[in-house]
Order: C-alpha cells, then structure tokens, then sequence
C-alpha cells in the first residue's frame, strides 16, 4: 500500500518486479478503489510475462533505438545477462561458459543487429540460435551483411567457421552455454515477446512520465529457466537506462525499484550482486530499492551479507530461528545493562545478560510478533540514522470500499493497452526470415 500511495502522492518512476503476483494484485486492487482511477490508470503499466491465456505479450525486444542507448551498450547488456544466466545454470567449465557467451555471443548479436528489412528492423535473438548453428545461413549472412559489422565478419570467417581454425567437436564445445540459454527462450510466447521488432514499454518511457511499471512474472512458475531470462532482462533494461544518469545531477529525480521474492534475480549470484551494489552506488543517482522476502534462504549468500547495508529494515513475524537471531544481531544493539538475574542480596551485582542471551530473547520476541506489528531500522537522511528502532504496533488498515472496476477488468485493460497478438509477434518475426535470401547484387554465395 504504501508503494501505491508514494507513488501516487509524489510522483516519480516506480518499478515494480512481482515474482508470485501478490503485490499485482495488491496495487492494482488499490488502483481499482481510486477515484482518480482514469487519470490514474493511464500512468500504470501492467507487462504480465508469459501469460498464454490472454494470447498478449508485451513486446520486448533486446534490440531497438527506443530504449535510448547505443547499439554496443545494448550488446553488452545481453552479454553480461547471459553470461550471469550461464554461470548459474553450469557451475562447471566456467571459462567455455564465458568464451560462449562473451566472446562467440558478442560477435553474434553485432550481426544480429546489422541484418534489417527495409523498414530498418533488425533481427533479435529469436534468429541467433538458428543463426549460429546453420553454418550455411551465417556464411550467408557475413557475406550479404558483414559490411556492417567488419569485425564480427572477421571473427566468423577466419576464427570461426574455417575447420582448420575451429574443428566441430570445438564448435560444438564453444556455443554449447549459448545454445542452451538460446533454447530455453524458444519457447512459443518467449518467441513472440522477445521478437517482435518495438518494445511495447521502455523504462526511458517511465522515467520521462512518472509512470508505474509492474513486471508481473507468476505466469512462467512452470518454466523457471525462459522466467529467469525474461526478469533478468527487464532489470538490466532498468539498469541500464539509470545508468546513463549523471552523477550528483540536480535533476535526477527518485526512481523506486521494488522486488517482490522476485527469486530470479535475488538468488543468482551475477545479478544479486548487481542489486547489492545499488543501494551504495546509486544513491547518487537518487534510486530507491525496496526487496520483500520471507525468509534471508530467498537471497544469494553475497545478497544476504550485503542486504544490511540497505539504509530501511523493516521485519514482521519470523518463522525461522536462525533468520530471527540473523535479524536481532543486525538490527538491536547489545544492551550490557539488560539484567537477567537480579541481586540475591544488596552486597551483589545484579547477574547481566550476555550478547549471545540477549540475541536469543529478542529473536523470541520477533518470532512471536502479532499481525500487522513490525519493527523498523529506519534513516531520516543518508547519513543519519535514527536512535533504536521503531517497534509499530499496527500497520494501516487496507482502504475499504467499492471498486470502480475489477482486478481482472484491470488487467485485462492494461494488458491490451501495451499487448500484441501472440500470433501477430510471431508471424513479424516469420516475415523476417527471408533477409537472407539471395537477390539479384548480393556477393556470390
């Protein structure tokens, strides 16, 4: 609730990253109870990832100039998610997965992008796998397009597809962590999401208008590995779009980034970090990051030790005891005062209690916290934090009243707003697979 009334009270751009689709449904069940919700609902986004039923998706191709960056800025950001998407899934062989990704795969997604149809829209990595293994269709395609890419062309023709300086059994072994990344977004509704040839929202968009962004992924439950990629690639969009802000800048304005057990990005390590570092980093890009978990096991190890450094804590009731010790040291101080036996006679010292008591009783307490209270580790400026911790009773009661539309009026709304037709994506992505065919002046295949 408070996401919504920040949002609302202040405007500024909020990016929302919904891992089981509770918090969706929260702020677009607020949204529905809004008198403004006209006005309102122009401002939100809804990009609700894989859901078939609706037969929509939301285009988000990697490659397109909406996103305001550079071509090789954009290569460099599927690397870098690949490359952290690889390194999970094979935590063998580590050095292939790299040589796969960043060196075979940057050299591909430079061809992938100078290959256009004459409306100048490029091929997107709905063709890399069949680009990289036909040997046929990439030769084609260094012949008629590696005018454009000299460096890619290069690599391809002398390093690559030559047996001599690359014998199969090599090939095969090099693009192996690339083909299987690739395979796990062939999916059907991956294809139409990820190929269409205009992304259907971009956070330069947000950012520029205020709006609210929520990536809703519960849909993809029963395909870890294509929801991984697609939650992957929406946080570095982000990431990368804050990251053309100037440091310091007087304009910057607040950008609020909420992860809701959003497990895809919190548990792998490359992207974990990545969000560990936002909080000391990007303060001076005015960002604001929020990360709602049930229990510390939803981090990554490198998260879980780098979560403390986050300016709020905010805990409710704990079910498991190693997490409430974890959370009683890091947010209580040791009080040497804090008596655990009194004085047997007024000649005595009363008996204290030790750091390691004093964790364990107020780890109790947190286990057994009522509904709605929670505690606060809470900052009033950057630098200053707060003297102890706030303990709240109650949390604000949730607005009670009619709604002026459902939440299944909403999402359906939202979702045709920004969404194409699945079999309309996918038949522009099937129209692209002509650009390679032979005209009348191309070299000679």
């Amino acid at each position: 609730m408070q996401i919504y009334q920040r949002w609302k009270q202040h405007p500024h751009p909020v990016f929302v990253f919904d891992w089981s689709g509770g918090i969706t449904n929260c702020l677009l069940d607020l949204l529905s109870k809004d008198r403004d919700y006209v006005k309102i609902s122009d401002k939100v986004i809804l990009d609700e990832l894989g859901n078939e039923r609706s037969e929509l998706v939301i285009p988000k191709p990697e490659f397109h100039p909406d996103y305001g960056l550079t071509d090789e800025e954009q290569i460099s950001r599927v690397v870098d998610n690949m490359d952290d998407l690889a390194s999970f899934m094979s935590e063998t062989a580590s050095f292939l997965t790299g040589v796969s990704i960043r060196e075979v795969g940057k050299h591909l997604f430079r061809l992938l992008q100078v290959i256009k149809n004459e409306h100048g829209e490029c091929w997107q990595v709905t063709e890399a796998l069949d680009l990289i293994t036909d040997e046929a269709m990439l030769r084609r395609a260094c012949l008629k397009y590696g005018q454009y890419a000299i460096t890619s062309k290069k690599y391809f023709e002398k390093q690559y597809l030559p047996e001599k300086a690359m014998p199969p059994h090599e090939k095969e072994l090099t693009t192996r962590a690339l083909r299987t990344l690739l395979g796990t977004i062939d999916s059907r509704v991956a294809r139409a999401t990820l190929g269409y040839y205009k992304p259907g929202w971009t956070p330069k968009e947000v950012d520029e208008n205020d709006m609210m962004a929520i990536i809703d992924a519960h849909w993809m439950a029963n395909t870890p590995a294509a929801q991984h990629y697609l939650l992957a690639q929406n946080f570095s969009h982000v990431m990368s779009w804050i990251n053309k802000r100037e440091v310091d800048d007087p304009k910057n304005k607040l950008a609020e980034i909420d992860f809701d057990e959003t497990v895809s990005i919190l548990k792998i390590p490359g992207f974990a970090e990545k969000l560990g570092s936002v909080s000391p980093l990007y303060r001076s890009r005015m960002v604001s990051l929020m990360i709602i978990i049930q229990a510390l096991w939803q981090l990554d190890d490198e998260l879980a030790r780098q979560v403390w450094n986050l300016a709020n804590v905010v805990c409710f009731t704990i079910s498991n005891v190693d997490d409430a010790d974890t959370i009683a040291r890091q947010l209580f101080s040791y009080d040497p005062k804090r008596v655990k036996l009194p004085a047997k006679t007024e000649y005595q010292n009363p008996t204290t209690e030790s750091a390691a008591g004093g964790d364990r009783l107020t780890a109790d307490w947190l286990q057994n916290l009522g509904p709605r209270e929670f505690v606060m580790r809470r900052y009033v400026t950057e630098q200053k934090r707060e003297k102890g911790v706030q303990y709240i009773q109650k949390t604000d009661d949730f607005p009670i009243g009619p709604s002026f539309v459902t939440v299944p009026e909403i999402k359906k709304e939202l979702m045709h707003r920004r969404g194409v037709p699945i079999r309309d994506s996918l038949e522009v992505v099937r129209d692209r697979d002509g650009l390679l065919n032979y005209v009348k002046g191309d070299p000679k295949f």
